[in-house]
């Protein structure tokens, strides 16, 4: 019970942080993370070119790694919550 909850503190702050960035940002990692589609796909739901996508989501990492606590975060996140490193499965690396 205690671990669920504080699962969902870490998910609450996450939420939190991302409803600071511009709305590109939380378009991008809600694509990205959230609904864990891949470049391409993103690149094509979007209209825009892959590299577009790449740089768009290295940015909103960036500034959302800003916005938490990334200490307390990268010692207790769960892994399918968000990946704030830059890696990506190997279909996107194309």
């Amino acid at each position: 019970m205690d671990e669920r909850m504080d699962d969902e503190g870490r998910m609450k702050s996450i939420l939190d942080s991302l409803n600071l960035l511009n709305v590109e940002m939380q378009e991008i990692i809600s694509l990205c993370e959230f609904s864990n589609l891949s470049y391409a796909e993103v690149a094509t739901a979007l209209d825009i070119p892959i590299g577009t996508v790449r740089s768009r989501l290295s940015r909103a990492r960036e500034n959302l790694r800003g916005l938490l606590n990334e200490d307390d975060f990268a010692q207790h996140s769960a892994p399918h919550l968000i990946r704030l490193d830059n890696t990506r499965d190997a279909h996107d690396l194309s």
